[in-house]
């Protein structure tokens, strides 16, 4: 159990600190939220490994409506 907690708190840490590498290029509109999907790749040691990052802007009032 404690590889299992080992390896998802590294895969959090590996996003947030992707996340924060881009954070300037992120939009900045309230009326948007950007969504972002990570497909990650366990070693045999289970240490995760980025394969890709896609994002899509999603606009809230089309959504909502």
């Amino acid at each position: 159990m404690q590889e299992v907690n080992e390896c998802f708190y590294n895969i959090t840490t590996l996003i947030i600190k992707t996340l924060k590498s881009v954070i300037k290029l992120m939009p900045k509109d309230i009326h948007c939220f950007e969504l972002y999907g990570f497909d990650i790749m366990l070693s045999n040691d289970l240490k995760p490994w980025i394969i890709e990052v896609n994002g899509r802007e999603i606009n809230i009032n089309i959504v909502l409506q």
